[in-house]
């Protein structure tokens, strides 16, 4: 068809004309089966005829929906935005808003009556049972005297020797200096004798052996920096048109399924394998973990599919 017939199609269509009907009319007039057109996009009979039937929920999804519709578009010769609105137009006016069924109905009379008929002496019983059983639990989760009486013992107060020596174990935490330096230490050590007792006795106490216990723990940190290393390469979008994209894991799970918008970029993490369906994706650049990737030999009639790993 020239592109006066399209124009032709397209302003003799209205406002409350369905995408389906626009896209299915343009075709007779071309003159073309489903077959053909099937053929000539790479999608099923069942997808055209759901396209031109309205019945766009049997179709992938919204993104999948927009891409499908503006590729039979272009294919008849028609404006693409223009369908897309009435794509639009229809969704809007899918909403249901038929009132519930018997929302305004009368409430039986007698279901109050029938709570009522119940004994009190049985919800008096089934209260006493449940406050029973409360006391019951609680007496076997509180701690009896005898009990906190064997446990006390343990939890005698130091005496004031046994109290210079815990705080002399625990000096050697502080001694991550390298050997040389031990010399020094020891000089500290000998002022304090001409002070009262105790103190050399706190201060000799330090042993130089420990030193290995700061060692090991310093090392952790850098285990636990170890696993952002094993992050999975990540994907990147750069749209520099409107494009449609779905991603899926090495398990088959969705890891995105949108529109991208035109000078927009999106980058999507997971476990590799990814498989890919790109639409239009001439308006898409793809990088995988930092490097480009030719969408050109996976593409057919504007659409991409691969796996890349």
């Amino acid at each position: 068809m020239s592109s006066t017939q399209s124009e032709t199609v397209t302003m003799t269509e209205t406002a409350q004309t369905p995408a389906g009907t626009m896209l299915r009319k343009a075709r007779e007039v071309r003159g073309e089966s489903l077959e053909e057109v099937a053929h000539a996009l790479k999608l099923s009979m069942r997808q055209l005829v759901a396209i031109e039937s309205g019945h766009y929920e049997i179709l992938p999804g919204p993104a999948f929906v927009r891409g499908f519709v503006r590729n039979y578009a272009r294919h008849l010769g028609l404006d693409p935005e223009a369908v897309l609105a009435a794509v639009g137009a229809e969704a809007s006016a899918a909403v249901d808003l038929t009132p519930v069924s018997n929302a305004e109905g009368d409430m039986p009379a007698n279901r109050g009556f029938k709570f009522n008929v119940v004994p009190a002496a049985v919800v008096a019983g089934l209260l006493l049972v449940l406050i029973s059983a409360g006391g019951y639990f609680g007496w076997f989760e509180t701690p009896t005297q005898s009990e906190v009486d064997v446990i006390e013992p343990g939890m005698a107060p130091m005496t004031q020797s046994e109290a210079e020596e815990a705080l002399a174990a625990s000096a050697p935490v502080a001694v991550e200096l390298d050997q040389p330096l031990a010399e020094p230490a020891a000089a500290l050590v000998a002022v304090p004798e001409s002070a009262t007792p105790p103190a050399p006795a706190a201060a000799a106490a330090p042993v130089v052996p420990p030193v290995a216990d700061p060692a090991v723990s310093a090392g952790e940190p850098v285990d636990a920096a170890a696993p952002a290393a094993d992050a999975p390469p990540p994907l990147r979008f750069v749209f520099s048109g409107e494009s449609w994209v779905e991603v899926k894991d090495a398990s088959g799970a969705i890891l995105f399924s949108g529109i991208g918008i035109p000078g927009s970029s999106r980058t999507v993490q997971g476990a590799p394998p990814f498989a890919l369906v790109i639409g239009n994706a001439r308006s898409v650049r793809l990088e995988f973990n930092g490097k480009p990737v030719d969408l050109v030999p996976h593409t057919k009639v504007s659409v991409a599919r691969l796996t890349v790993q």
